[in-house]
Protein backbone atom coordinates (compact mmCIF):
# COMPACT_ATOMS: atom_id res chain seq x y z
CA UNK A 1 0.00 0.00 0.00
CA UNK A 2 2.62 2.33 1.35
CA UNK A 3 4.58 1.81 -2.19
CA UNK A 4 1.64 2.39 -4.29
CA UNK A 5 1.19 5.81 -2.34
CA UNK A 6 4.59 6.56 -3.23
CA UNK A 7 4.71 5.56 -6.95
CA UNK A 8 1.01 7.84 -7.35
CA UNK A 9 2.45 11.06 -5.80
CA UNK A 10 6.07 10.65 -7.75
CA UNK A 11 3.66 10.21 -10.97
CA UNK A 12 1.71 13.53 -9.50
CA UNK A 13 4.94 15.26 -9.04
CA UNK A 14 6.34 14.63 -12.23
CA UNK A 15 3.19 15.10 -14.28
CA UNK A 16 3.25 18.68 -12.22
CA UNK A 17 6.44 19.47 -13.28
CA UNK A 18 6.31 18.67 -16.93
CA UNK A 19 3.26 20.80 -17.33
CA UNK A 20 4.63 23.60 -14.98
CA UNK A 21 8.56 23.68 -17.05
CA UNK A 22 7.42 22.89 -20.33
CA UNK A 23 7.99 26.59 -20.95
CA UNK A 24 11.34 29.06 -19.72
CA UNK A 25 9.63 29.52 -16.17
CA UNK A 26 12.36 27.64 -14.52
CA UNK A 27 15.03 29.58 -11.83
CA UNK A 28 17.41 26.79 -11.92
CA UNK A 29 18.65 23.54 -14.27
CA UNK A 30 20.97 21.18 -13.14
CA UNK A 31 22.80 18.78 -15.80
CA UNK A 32 26.34 17.95 -17.85
CA UNK A 33 28.06 19.36 -20.57
CA UNK A 34 30.05 17.42 -23.25
CA UNK A 35 32.17 18.44 -26.08
CA UNK A 36 35.17 20.45 -25.11
CA UNK A 37 34.74 20.29 -21.44
CA UNK A 38 33.01 17.02 -20.30
CA UNK A 39 31.22 17.15 -16.86
CA UNK A 40 28.51 18.53 -14.36
CA UNK A 41 26.73 21.89 -15.31
CA UNK A 42 24.51 24.26 -13.27
CA UNK A 43 22.83 27.27 -14.75
CA UNK A 44 20.13 29.63 -12.41
CA UNK A 45 18.33 32.76 -13.90
CA UNK A 46 19.20 35.83 -11.13
CA UNK A 47 16.19 37.84 -13.32
CA UNK A 48 14.41 37.77 -16.59
CA UNK A 49 17.70 38.53 -18.44
CA UNK A 50 20.39 37.60 -16.28
CA UNK A 51 22.05 34.30 -16.27
CA UNK A 52 24.96 32.53 -14.12
CA UNK A 53 26.22 28.78 -15.24
CA UNK A 54 29.50 26.85 -13.68
CA UNK A 55 30.64 23.66 -14.91
CA UNK A 56 33.35 21.16 -13.28
CA UNK A 57 34.79 18.52 -15.39
CA UNK A 58 37.58 17.29 -17.86
CA UNK A 59 38.88 19.27 -20.61
CA UNK A 60 41.14 18.15 -23.04
CA UNK A 61 43.67 21.42 -24.09
CA UNK A 62 44.70 22.47 -27.53
CA UNK A 63 46.76 25.54 -27.04
CA UNK A 64 48.84 27.77 -29.77
CA UNK A 65 51.79 29.40 -28.47
CA UNK A 66 54.57 30.84 -30.44
CA UNK A 67 55.12 28.39 -33.08
CA UNK A 68 54.27 25.24 -30.45
CA UNK A 69 50.84 23.56 -29.71
CA UNK A 70 49.97 22.41 -26.02
CA UNK A 71 48.05 19.46 -25.14
CA UNK A 72 46.77 18.62 -21.56
CA UNK A 73 43.93 17.96 -20.31
CA UNK A 74 42.83 19.58 -16.98
CA UNK A 75 40.51 19.38 -14.22
CA UNK A 76 38.68 23.31 -14.80
CA UNK A 77 35.70 25.31 -13.13
CA UNK A 78 34.49 27.61 -15.57
CA UNK A 79 31.57 30.26 -14.43
CA UNK A 80 29.98 32.38 -17.16
CA UNK A 81 27.71 35.61 -16.27
CA UNK A 82 25.47 36.31 -19.25
CA UNK A 83 22.77 38.03 -20.65
CA UNK A 84 19.87 36.09 -22.05
CA UNK A 85 17.00 37.15 -24.58
CA UNK A 86 14.04 35.28 -25.44
CA UNK A 87 13.95 34.03 -29.10
CA UNK A 88 10.92 32.28 -28.49
CA UNK A 89 8.45 30.07 -26.39
CA UNK A 90 11.08 27.69 -26.07
CA UNK A 91 14.37 29.01 -27.41
CA UNK A 92 16.66 31.93 -26.32
CA UNK A 93 20.55 33.62 -26.99
CA UNK A 94 22.33 34.22 -24.37
CA UNK A 95 26.30 36.12 -24.04
CA UNK A 96 28.63 37.10 -21.49
CA UNK A 97 31.90 36.37 -20.28
CA UNK A 98 33.42 34.54 -17.59
CA UNK A 99 36.31 32.95 -15.69
CA UNK A 100 38.79 29.32 -15.85
CA UNK A 101 40.39 27.63 -12.66
CA UNK A 102 41.71 24.45 -13.39
CA UNK A 103 44.46 21.79 -12.80
CA UNK A 104 46.87 19.32 -14.62
CA UNK A 105 48.81 17.00 -13.70
CA UNK A 106 51.00 16.81 -17.18
CA UNK A 107 51.15 19.54 -19.98
CA UNK A 108 52.67 17.95 -23.30
CA UNK A 109 54.10 20.77 -25.70
CA UNK A 110 54.26 19.37 -29.73
CA UNK A 111 57.33 21.55 -30.88
CA UNK A 112 56.78 22.68 -34.90
CA UNK A 113 60.12 25.04 -35.65
CA UNK A 114 62.13 24.17 -32.95
CA UNK A 115 61.85 26.32 -29.39
CA UNK A 116 59.54 27.02 -26.41
CA UNK A 117 58.81 30.19 -25.27
CA UNK A 118 57.84 30.36 -21.75
CA UNK A 119 57.85 33.34 -18.99
CA UNK A 120 60.42 32.86 -16.03
CA UNK A 121 59.23 35.26 -13.34
CA UNK A 122 60.92 36.74 -10.49
CA UNK A 123 59.99 37.84 -7.43
CA UNK A 124 62.80 40.23 -6.29
CA UNK A 125 62.78 43.82 -4.70
CA UNK A 126 61.54 45.77 -8.24
CA UNK A 127 59.73 42.17 -10.22
CA UNK A 128 60.59 41.35 -13.35
CA UNK A 129 59.96 38.36 -15.98
CA UNK A 130 62.07 37.68 -19.47
CA UNK A 131 61.85 35.12 -21.75
CA UNK A 132 62.64 31.45 -21.09
CA UNK A 133 63.68 29.92 -24.51
CA UNK A 134 63.75 25.66 -24.29
CA UNK A 135 65.76 24.57 -27.79
CA UNK A 136 64.79 20.73 -28.73
CA UNK A 137 64.53 19.18 -32.20
CA UNK A 138 61.54 20.30 -34.13
CA UNK A 139 58.48 17.49 -33.99
CA UNK A 140 59.77 16.34 -30.86
CA UNK A 141 56.83 16.12 -27.57
CA UNK A 142 57.75 16.84 -24.39
CA UNK A 143 56.58 17.13 -20.95
CA UNK A 144 57.22 20.31 -20.08
CA UNK A 145 55.35 20.55 -16.79
CA UNK A 146 53.90 18.70 -14.56
CA UNK A 147 51.40 19.37 -11.40
CA UNK A 148 50.33 22.67 -13.07
CA UNK A 149 47.68 25.17 -12.41
CA UNK A 150 45.71 27.03 -15.25
CA UNK A 151 43.81 30.02 -14.97
CA UNK A 152 42.22 32.15 -17.78
CA UNK A 153 39.22 34.36 -18.90
CA UNK A 154 36.94 33.60 -21.66
CA UNK A 155 34.08 35.06 -23.37
CA UNK A 156 30.41 33.10 -24.33
CA UNK A 157 27.75 33.04 -26.77
CA UNK A 158 24.93 30.56 -27.43
CA UNK A 159 21.49 29.10 -27.47
CA UNK A 160 19.35 27.24 -25.21
CA UNK A 161 16.22 25.34 -26.31
CA UNK A 162 13.52 24.27 -24.14
CA UNK A 163 12.06 20.63 -24.85
CA UNK A 164 8.41 20.74 -25.59
CA UNK A 165 6.82 18.30 -23.48
CA UNK A 166 9.50 17.81 -20.38
CA UNK A 167 11.12 19.87 -17.88
CA UNK A 168 14.75 19.67 -19.92
CA UNK A 169 16.43 22.43 -21.61
CA UNK A 170 19.78 22.04 -24.33
CA UNK A 171 22.18 24.57 -24.79
CA UNK A 172 25.26 25.22 -27.38
CA UNK A 173 28.37 27.67 -26.82
CA UNK A 174 31.47 28.53 -28.07
CA UNK A 175 34.08 30.57 -25.46
CA UNK A 176 36.46 31.94 -26.63
CA UNK A 177 39.35 32.89 -24.26
CA UNK A 178 43.04 33.21 -22.99
CA UNK A 179 44.26 30.70 -20.26
CA UNK A 180 47.58 30.26 -18.83
CA UNK A 181 49.59 27.14 -17.05
CA UNK A 182 52.12 28.27 -14.24
CA UNK A 183 53.84 25.53 -12.43
CA UNK A 184 57.48 25.32 -10.13
CA UNK A 185 60.16 24.48 -12.43
CA UNK A 186 63.12 21.94 -11.08
CA UNK A 187 64.91 25.19 -9.75
CA UNK A 188 62.21 26.13 -7.29
CA UNK A 189 60.71 29.06 -9.94
CA UNK A 190 57.60 29.73 -10.96
CA UNK A 191 57.21 29.30 -15.01
CA UNK A 192 53.96 29.91 -17.07
CA UNK A 193 53.08 29.42 -20.61
CA UNK A 194 49.92 29.93 -21.90
CA UNK A 195 47.53 31.16 -25.46
CA UNK A 196 44.25 31.20 -26.61
CA UNK A 197 42.06 29.03 -25.36
CA UNK A 198 38.71 28.18 -26.30
CA UNK A 199 35.96 25.25 -26.92
CA UNK A 200 32.41 24.08 -28.02
CA UNK A 201 30.18 22.90 -25.48
CA UNK A 202 26.87 21.12 -25.25
CA UNK A 203 24.97 21.05 -22.46
CA UNK A 204 21.57 18.75 -20.78
CA UNK A 205 19.71 20.14 -18.00
CA UNK A 206 16.86 19.15 -15.86
CA UNK A 207 15.00 22.20 -14.87
CA UNK A 208 13.58 23.51 -11.53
Amino acid sequence: MTKKITICLLSFFLGFSVLSYGQKDYTHSLGVTLGSLNGLSYKALVTDHFAISTDFGFKFNYIPVNRTNLTAYTFEWNTDFMYQLDMSASSSFFVGAGFILGYNWKLRCQIIDGYVQGWDWYYGRWGYTYPLPVTIPVGRSIDIFHDAGKVGAHGIIGFEFVAPDAPVNFTIDFRPGYSEFFSKTYEGKMATVGGFDWSVDFGIRYMF
